[in-house]
């Protein structure tokens, strides 16, 4: 019999202001999300034409699905890539990346 799938996710605010994301699971939920990275990986973004020219592929998981990996306290969670189907970097991620390390 397989193990139910668990994974909790959660962003909590830390006294700085500052965010931190949380992402713990039974071994099952675990592999599972570890399955999803890999698919996501895995996707040929130059067949997907519905994807615009700024967009990158991503899946939105929910505790509200059914079947899903996320336990029902769960906060939403999206997988996504940051190359678009030309191969460059999206501009937001190439902008969040740059500006990481600013202390402005």
């Amino acid at each position: 019999m397989k193990e139910t799938s668990t994974l909790l996710t959660f962003v909590t605010e830390n006294e700085d202001g500052s965010s931190k994301i949380n992402i713990y699971g039974n071994p099952s939920g675990l592999r599972d999300l570890a399955n999803a990275l890999i698919k996501q990986a895995d996707v040929d973004q130059t067949d997907m034409t519905y994807l615009g020219d700024h967009d990158t592929d991503h899946t939105h998981y929910k505790a509200s699905h059914v079947g899903g990996i996320l336990s029902a306290s769960s906060d939403e969670l999206q997988l996504g890539r940051t190359d678009l189907r030309t191969g460059e970097m999206a501009y937001w991620a190439k902008d969040r990346i740059d500006t990481a390390g600013d202390t402005e």
